[in-house]
């Protein structure tokens, strides 16, 4: 459920983060496939809540919003970083409210992430691997395992019912409701911040 409902999305925002992070380099910063996204600092993306919460499915974050369902015009911002060692991160930031202003970091609650306040590249992307669901046509397009069923045989010495007992196979452990009214969504491409600025940044959140 977490691939169909969030990982088309991820993917697609780490493909463009990945296309970022290359055509940043001096060696294509001026390569012409890199023109569309040489100076870009922001992709949004505007959804309904069900793919809102599927997509913090696919973060493994169920701890960001309790209860499942997201509110009216919530907001998720992914945003990408250089730190002052020149290695890219990812933070992750959720706006609760339609017209509030707060952004609170939730990168920590991101399952990937080891609890920090900004996230490895790498270990982000490995972590999401789990999600990608590929080429999304042939991914919809494969067959539905069969719901795997036991039937307790019919005795020949009692007048019991039979008791039929049915369990759905690939059933994830975590929850999230897929029933919302229209929320947005918002993703961020941000890099080449200041040392300073990125320093003090995560300065500020690991007090905070």
């Amino acid at each position: 459920l977490a691939t169909i409902a969030g990982g088309n999305l991820l993917w697609d925002m780490i493909h463009r983060m990945q296309e970022k992070i290359k055509c940043s380099q001096l060696t294509n910063i001026n390569k012409t496939e890199c023109a569309w996204i040489r100076d870009l600092k922001y992709y949004a993306y505007s959804t309904r809540g069900s793919t809102l919460n599927g997509f913090l499915a696919a973060l493994d974050a169920a701890e960001v919003y309790r209860p499942d369902e997201v509110r009216f015009g919530s907001a998720i911002i992914v945003e990408l970083w250089r730190n002052e060692n020149a290695q890219y991160e990812i933070i992750v930031r959720f706006r609760e409210k339609s017209f509030g202003t707060e952004l609170r970091n939730v990168t920590k609650l991101v399952g990937v992430c080891g609890r920090k306040v900004a996230c490895s590249w790498n270990d982000f992307v490995a972590g999401s691997e789990t999600y990608n669901p590929g080429d999304f046509q042939k991914y919809c397009a494969k067959r539905i395992s069969p719901i795997n069923s036991t039937t307790t045989p019919v005795s020949t010495t009692t007048t019991t019912p039979v008791s039929t007992t049915t369990t759905t196979s690939g059933t994830s452990s975590k929850s999230f409701s897929l029933l919302s009214l229209g929320s947005y969504f918002l993703a961020s491409l941000i890099i080449n911040f200041s040392v300073t600025e990125i320093a003090r940044q995560n300065n500020d959140e690991s007090r905070s």
